[in-house]
Parts: C-alpha cells; structure tokens; sequence
C-alpha cells in the first residue's frame, strides 16, 4: 500500500497535465484548481469525470472540498484504499 499514493500522485499530475495542455513539472500540489490552474467549476467536474472514465473511483459529492492537487489526490488515494 505505501507504493499506492506516489503511484496515483503520480497518475492523476500526468491526467490533469493532458486535461489542460500543460507539463506535469507545472503541476504541484499546493496549486489551487480555480486560482492556479484556471479551472472552473464545471472544468473540475469533468475532470472528475475523466478519472472515472480512467479507472478511479471518484465520489463526486466531494468536489467542493477540492482547492488544490494535493487535495485531489488525498481524496482519490483515500477512495483508491477501500
């Protein structure tokens, strides 16, 4: 399991790079979706989206809690553990 995280880190800083055109060495996980990234809300929820299409499971009720990376990743890792 500890092999987990950095692997899905790593997976979904590679997809958020496609999904906006950018180089994952752009990507950290203090950047904040919306001020950063230049995400809007209805851009995350496709996103969302696109990692379910992808293989993640993802609880869409959580896309509030959503600012940064890092919080994207905590919430799909933690999904990814049970």
């Amino acid at each position: 399991m500890t092999n987990k995280k950095p692997a899905t880190e790593e997976i979904i800083k590679k997809h958020v790079a496609e999904y906006l055109g950018i180089s994952t060495e752009d990507i950290t996980g203090d950047d904040d979706l919306k001020e950063d990234l230049h995400m809007n809300p209805a851009e995350i929820s496709d996103f969302m989206q696109s990692l379910k299409n992808i293989g993640f499971s993802v609880d869409i009720s959580n896309i509030a809690a959503i600012e940064t990376v890092s919080d994207l990743i905590g919430l799909i890792s933690e999904e990814e553990e049970f």
